[in-house]
């Protein structure tokens, strides 16, 4: 009979309790001190020992999978260390709830940097003598912890974790290295994943403090994988997935960072809360990739392509992060939520084939994590490729992404199922302050082939800032590129035009004729609504407002503008926009020569002074008084008129 069930029994004799009561009660700490692989000897005795007198790592797991209640295994192993376990085949699955507690290794210590990791691993578990078919450490059991181990080398062929959690959920996995070295520096990766989530829910992998970061890097196929319909409810936090220790150093897993995927739902990768930021990077596909049915999860809070500090490239070869499922959230507009996705070999964010009903907010999209100098994506920042109804941005503060310094354009939608897309709230080609110049490569937005897309709008917070990109601030190409709106947006100083339909984008519809000034107006398409600007070139830096042209084409906007350039945009009742008008110019303003004279001359000397210059006294008077309340209505309604004040 076992220790423990002869304590059992003493306890119902005094104290009159159930038997399986008291049984479930209790735990035993089973203390690993040897480095060797044998079996325990009697697994009825609730005592680790191998028959010589040893604990042994298998040993302790068969004696915890027989003693019901979460049993502790703690490590005191001679010598200095670090201690390499090396099983001769796979390890017993755990069966029943334990503590696997590395940190009790005298001499090992959790890390304490909040950049970087400065744990001291002492006891190592190497399965390169453990065989093909064997996972590092196999747990079915849940609600179990395993924490300060360096887990290496496990599986060959088609087999090999790390660490397998499955059948049952509400395991934490800490303070590890898996798929490195003891030091955290070297590849000695496992052959497959480092952590497979395998349709349980509730794990924790990693935690917001210093001391529950793992290094889970080097691995043969994916760093971390949740997969399953009944893995939701995780977490992964705090960790560096892909990188060394310092997390400046490259150490990628060979295939995806993160993989969520076959059904795997609301499940969350980094946080809002401080600490909870993972550093995806380095890996040799994409950062973070969301697949098959996996929906309704979380990404937030990230360095995706970055160093730990989120400031030097450390780019995924591949997307920084993928999504091919619906309701998704990348970012968020609380404080904390945005990622940093930047660096990455292709684009910053992919959207692909159906993917629907996604939120991208308050990210940093090719910008390191001021938001200030471009670190950008090869390709795109955010590509959305055939996939419906997503929306990048939004109208409250903190929605707008900063998408700019990529390598070619902003946002690029293509084919013809990427329809009902919404790109609203944004800075794309300038940095977060809308200051310094960080265009893309080429477009801002690229609308290609796509149809019924929305950029901007005329509702508050609805306008993007489009600047200083390489080409077009949005080009809309191809006769299937139609029913684009492109509404109220400052779009200014890109070296191709502001907006350029071609090849029958947008049915190249026939841009307004702004025919005068003071209050705006000319011609433009039968009922169509004519967007106002005003802007330095001949694109549309400060949207004024909006009206709606008359059956015979004829609009006026009721107010002052700016100038110096007036232009003007027009909008069908299918939702094509036009591109920018040819700028009307308004005479210049404060001893400009272009004015005979200054306001406050007098009507005298105002007769005086328009005298051969074509301009009748009250005309002049006209035009300056006209001017004067332009300036005046500029300066009270800025605000209003550019509205960047939201975000």
């Amino acid at each position: 009979m076992s220790c423990k069930l002869l304590l059992a029994l003493l306890l119902v004799i005094t104290v009159g309790l159930p038997l399986e009561h008291n049984v479930q009660a209790l735990s035993s700490t089973f203390t690993v001190n040897s480095m060797g692989d044998a079996p325990d000897s009697d697994t009825t005795d609730g005592i680790c020992d191998d028959g010589t007198g040893a604990c042994t790592l298998r040993a302790a797991i068969e004696q915890a999978n027989a003693t019901p209640g979460t049993d502790t295994m703690a490590f005191n192993i001679s010598g200095a260390g670090p201690h390499t376990i090396s099983p001769g085949s796979a390890l017993p699955t755990i069966t029943d709830p334990v503590i696997i507690d590395g940190y009790t290794q005298p001499g090992a210590s959790p890390n304490t940097l909040a950049i970087g990791d400065n744990a001291l691993l002492l006891v190592e578990l190497n399965g390169a003598s453990a065989g093909a078919v064997a996972d590092g450490l196999s747990i079915t059991a849940g609600n179990s912890t395993v924490k300060g181990l360096v887990i290496n080398r496990w599986g060959a062929g088609t087999w090999g974790h790390g660490i397998d959690l499955s059948t049952n959920g509400g395991d934490a996995i800490e303070g590890s290295f898996i798929g490195t070295d003891v030091t955290g520096t070297a590849d000695l990766g496992n052959n497959l994943e480092g952590v497979y989530i395998r349709g349980v829910a509730n794990n924790t992998i990693g935690g917001t403090t210093a001391a529950q970061r793992n290094v889970i890097s080097g691995n043969g196929a994916r760093g971390l994988h949740i997969s399953g319909s009944g893995a939701t409810g995780n977490l992964v936090q705090g960790n560096y997935i892909g990188t060394d220790v310092t997390g400046t150093s490259r150490l990628g897993n060979s295939d995806i960072g993160v993989a969520i995927r076959a059904g795997a739902s609301d499940n969350t990768v980094g946080g809002t809360a401080a600490g909870a930021r993972n550093v995806i990077s380095a890996n040799h596909s994409e950062g973070v990739r969301i697949g098959e049915d996996a929906q309704a999860n979380q990404v937030q809070g990230n360095y995706i392509g970055t160093d730990a500090s989120g400031t030097a490239d450390l780019g995924n070869s591949r997307d920084g992060l993928e999504i091919w499922t619906a309701n998704n959230t990348i970012g968020g507009s609380a404080p904390g939520a945005g990622n940093v996705i930047s660096g990455n070999g292709w684009s910053g964010l992919w959207i692909l084939w159906g993917a629907t009903g996604n939120q991208v907010q308050g990210n940093y999209i090719g910008t390191d994590v001021t938001g200030t100098s471009a670190l950008g994506n090869f390709y795109h920042g955010v590509y959305i490729l055939g996939a419906p109804s997503n929306n990048i941005g939004g109208t409250t503060p903190g929605e707008g992404n900063v998408i700019s310094g990529n390598g070619t354009n902003g946002v690029y939608i293509a084919s013809g199922g990427a329809t009902g897309n919404q790109v609203q709230g944004n800075y794309i080609g300038t940095d977060k302050n809308d200051i310094a110049h960080l265009g893309n490569s080429e477009h801002g937005v690229y609308v290609d082939g796509a149809p019924g897309n929305t950029i901007g709008g005329t509702n508050e917070g609805e306008d993007n800032v489009i600047a200083y990109n390489g080409s077009d601030g949005v080009r809309v190409d191809g006769a299937t590129a139609i029913y684009n709106t492109i509404r109220a947006n400052s779009i200014h100083s890109n070296v191709g035009k502001g907006i350029e339909n071609i090849s029958g984008g947008n049915t190249e519809l026939a841009p307004p004729v702004v025919t005068s000034a003071g209050s705006a107006s000319g011609t433009a398409c039968a009922n169509c609504q004519v967007d106002v600007f005003s802007d330095n070139a001949d694109e549309g830096r400060t949207y004024h407002g909006s009206t709606t042209a008359s059956g015979s084409g004829n609009w006026t906007l009721s107010g002052a503008v700016t100038g110096p350039k007036i232009t003007a945009t027009a909008t069908d009742a299918s939702g094509n926009t036009s591109e920018f008008s040819a700028p009307f110019t308004l005479p210049a303003v404060g001893g400009i020569a272009e004015l005979p004279a200054l306001a406050g001359t007098s009507a005298e000397e105002g007769a005086v002074a328009t005298e051969g210059s074509g301009w009748s006294a009250g005309g002049y008077a006209a035009l300056v008084g006209g001017l004067a309340a332009a300036a005046l209505a500029s300066a009270a309604g800025a605000c209003y008129a550019r509205r960047r004040w939201l975000r």
